[in-house]
Formats: structure tokens, C-alpha cells, sequence
């Protein structure tokens, strides 16, 4: 950190998500966290409990003790992220007491917003009845006061990211590479692309962006290889992809440069295994997608994003022996989720089964994942893996996280996923990925 500063206020009226973003803001800055509510004396407590409003002689020593803990982490060298409501500039000034190393993040919201939030609170000592009061007591930063105000309704992520920006922080991740990212390799569905399939202006942007500067670009994806040539040529993709949850290796014009089948026992047991289940099954080849059912509902989606139609068979024994992926099909995510844990202990090592989406649990061939196609990409293009900058938002997605210097998760992702990930962006609806490639050619300058 080059910034000086040593500690960051994260304030706002009862609702406004304080202990969740401080929280979250320490965690990706790598700072000390501590929540001013923990510590209120027991008067306090018991006053707010009976919703009974804090008069400012009983925050007074309160407020006191909190600026006493910003100068002792500061003096231990330990940068702090503090929630405290501080919603009067007397408070303010009381926790800030003329340190030119401390900032105030105002997390602002409408009434309505955090009356909402209130009523779905449990087992917190502010009573919704309080809120009123709140707002009246409210003193909004003046400009004076160097704050920060964001929209208290944005994600997480949305506001840590805006804070880090605003204030010129690197993460604690991006602060420790010190090696600017030579390469990028992106997840399709949930990452590059929006709910509804789209590439971005954005994205397209962000893309061109990269080789502007030196940095090479590809991605992987659980679709076939079928199902990347789309963004070929507006993303000007000149390396290798790897379709299939990087089971494959294919060149730009879909020629296969490597390709690895799932063993025909463990086709026959997968069928078996959904079928057993409830759950559909969509099989892929190199050149086709075999379906027993048009379900009307997930067949639809997937001819729409790969932009290819698939084939009804009645038997698929004749194909066994050429599979590259199958794909388990529900609207049941909770049964999928169930399902995933238990095929990948039927199948040991003779398949690899993840899922790409909430509905779709891939199975594809034994020792092969998106990690492994992230080491192969290094290996061609003689690139250590900490150069290696990934982009996913799925459990099939982890694998390549553990094979780069630097790793995002989406804003959509599940909370697993975003733990096994270095930073996390914004979602794929707010230009999740065109944020973390800036971020990413920032470490070049």
C-alpha cells in the first residue's frame, strides 16, 4: 500500500450492510477488521434492546475507545477497516480526530431499503423501531470530509471494488504480484458473456485492450469446440481454446491440436447414472450434440448460445466409443448439486464431473480439467504460470484458479467458488470482466 492511509470508516444507519462490506473490504485489502457495534458498552446495548435511542453523551466514551483503536493499529504499522455508524460529522470528527490517513466510506440507502433489510434481520440488538431515528440523526459527509458515498444497493462486490478504485488501493492480492500478467485465459458462460449470451461492447473492448498491450488472450469453456467459433473473430482470438473443460485443444479455425474421450465404461455408467436419477442426458462429440428428448426448456437455451442444433437419437450405442462430454440436465439445481457429489465418487478416476451451470453437470475425460489446459497454454507459450491471469465463475472453474499468479472470480459466482479465488470482480451483468481486465493491465504500469 502507497497510499498512506491507515484506516478506512465504513459508516451508515442501521441496514446499510456496514459489518458485510467492511468485512468484505478488510478481506480484499488485506487490512485488520473490527466492528464498532462489538464495542458499545452494556448500557448501551441494553438501551438500543429496549429501543430506547443513544443519546451523545452515551457515544461519547464509545466513540472514544474506537479512535483510540484506529492510532493503536496505526502505530502497529496494521492498516484497519472499522464499522461504526457515525452518523454525525461530530462523530466523525471524534473517530477521524484530524489524521489525514484515515477515510470515511458512506454507504447510502433509502428508508425503504433498510427498513427492508431490518425486517429480515435476526439476532441483532438494533430494533427496526430505531431506524427512524437513525435517519434523523443523520449527518450525510460533507466535502470537506474527503468521504466516499456509494450506493448502498449495489453488491459487495460492486462497492469494494468502487472503494479500492476510489481511493487508489490495490487488493492484497494484486499488491503482492509483482510481475505484470503476460497472459489471459477466460471462462465463457457466467464470465465473458452476460445471462442472455451476449458479448459486450465492453468486453470486446477490454479484449482488444489486452493485445494492444502485449498481453495474449484465449478461453476455455465446458461448451464444445462448436461452441467457441462465435467469438473467434470479434474477439481476434489467434491461440488454442479449450472447449470441454480444457479436455480439448482446438486452433481458432477448430481444428483439434489435442483431444482426449471419456472411456466408453464410464459413458455407460454416467447414462446410467441420470437415468437412475431423473436427469436428462445430452451427449457431445467432436462434431455433434446427441439428445434422447427435446425438454423445450434447456435445449432451446444451449441452441441459442452455441448456436448449433442438436441431434434426437434413440440409442446412443453407437457412439459410446467418441465421447467427449456428457451433460446431466435439470431444473433441480439442489438435485444436481447431489448428483455431482455422488457420480464423482461412482466415477473415480475414469471421468472428471463438475458443473458449469446450476443446471448442467458436465462429465468429461479422466485427468483433464480447465487447470490442466491453463499449464498446457504455459508450457506452449513458454509463460510461468504466475503471468497467468483466469476469469471463471463455476466449480469446473476452480482448477484453472489454482494454475495462475492471479485469479478473479465473478460477482455471480457461488460463495465456494469466490474463496478458492484470489479477487472477485463484479458479476457478469456489470461488467465483471471488463473491470478485472483493467485491473489486470494496471500491473503493467
Amino acid at each position: 500500500m502507497t497510499t498512506g492511509i491507515r484506516a478506512i470508516i465504513v459508516m451508515g444507519v442501521s441496514g446499510s450492510g456496514k459489518s458485510t462490506i467492511s468485512e468484505a473490504l478488510a478481506r480484499h485489502l488485506g487490512f485488520a477488521h473490527e466492528d464498532g457495534d462489538a464495542y458499545h458498552p452494556d448500557a448501551n446495548v441494553r438501551k438500543m434492546q429496549d429501543g430506547v435511542p443513544l443519546t451523545d453523551q452515551d457515544r461519547a466514551p464509545w466513540l472514544r475507545t474506537l479512535a483510540g483503536m484506529i492510532d493503536r493499529y496505526a502505530d502497529a504499522g496494521t492498516p484497519l477497516v472499522l464499522a461504526c455508524s457515525a452518523l454525525k460529522r461530530a462523530y466523525r470528527d471524534v473517530l477521524v480526530h484530524g489524521r489525514d490517513d484515515v477515510r470515511v466510506v458512506y454507504l447510502k440507502g433509502s428508508r425503504t431499503l433498510m427498513a427492508s433489510r431490518l425486517g429480515r434481520r435476526s439476532g441483532h440488538f438494533m430494533p427496526e423501531s430505531l431506524l427512524e431515528s437513525q435517519f434523523a440523526t443523520l449527518e450525510e459527509p460533507a466535502e470537506d470530509e474527503h468521504a466516499i458515498t456509494v450506493d448502498a444497493e449495489a453488491s459487495v462486490e460492486a462497492i469494494v471494488n468502487e472503494v479500492t478504485d476510489r481511493l487508489g488501493l490495490a487488493s492484497a492480492v494484486l499488491a503482492q504480484v509483482t510481475t505484470p500478467v503476460r497472459l489471459v485465459i477466460s471462462d465463457v458462460d457466467g464470465t465473458l458473456l452476460t445471462r442472455d449470451k451476449r458479448l459486450t461492447p465492453s468486453s470486446i473492448a477490454a479484449v482488444r485492450s489486452l493485445r494492444e498491450n502485449g498481453v495474449r488472450f484465449t478461453v476455455t469453456s465446458s461448451r464444445p469446440g462448436f461452441g467457441l467459433r462465435m467469438l473467434v473473430e470479434p474477439l481476434a482470438i489467434d491461440l488454442p481454446m479449450g472447449p470441454f473443460n480444457g479436455s480439448a485443444i482446438v486452433n481458432p479455425d477448430l481444428t483439434i491440436e489435442e483431444q482426449h474421450l471419456i472411456p466408453r465404461d464410464a459413458v455407460t455408467r454416467c447414462l446410467e447414472f441420470f437415468a437412475e436419477h431423473g436427469v436428462d442426458v445430452w451427449l457431445f462429440t467432436n462434431r455433434q450434440w446427441l439428445i434422447q428428448r427435446d425438454d423445450g426448456q434447456y435445449v432451446p437455451r444451449e441452441c441459442k448460445a452455441i448456436m448449433a442444433a442438436p441431434e434426437l437419437i434413440g440409442d446412443a450405442t453407437p457412439y459410446l466409443g467418441e465421447i467427449c462430454k456428457v451433460v446431466g440436465v435439470s431444473a433441480d439445481f439442489a438435485l444436481l448439486e447431489r448428483c455431482e457429489r455422488e457420480l464423482h465418487l461412482a466415477l473415480g478416476k475414469a471421468a472428471h464431473a463438475a458443473r458449469s451451470q446450476n443446471y448442467y453437470l458436465d462429465v468429461t475425460p479422466p485427468n483433464c480439467d480447465k487447470g490442466t489446459f491453463v499449464a498446457a497454454m504455459a508450457r506452449r507459450l513458454g509463460i510461468p504460470p504466475d503471468e497467468i491471469a483466469t476469469l471463471g465463475d463455476m466449480p469446473n472453474d476452480v482448477p484453472m484458479f489454482r494454475q495462475s499468479g492471479v485469479s478473479y472470480a465473478m460477482g455471480n459466482a457461488s460463495d465456494e467458488v469466490k474463496r478458492h479465488a484470489a479477487r472477485v470482480t463484479t458479476s457478469n451483468e456489470e461488467d465483471g470482466f471488463a473491470k478485472a481486465i483493467a485491473q489486470i493491465l494496471a500491473l503493467r504500469e
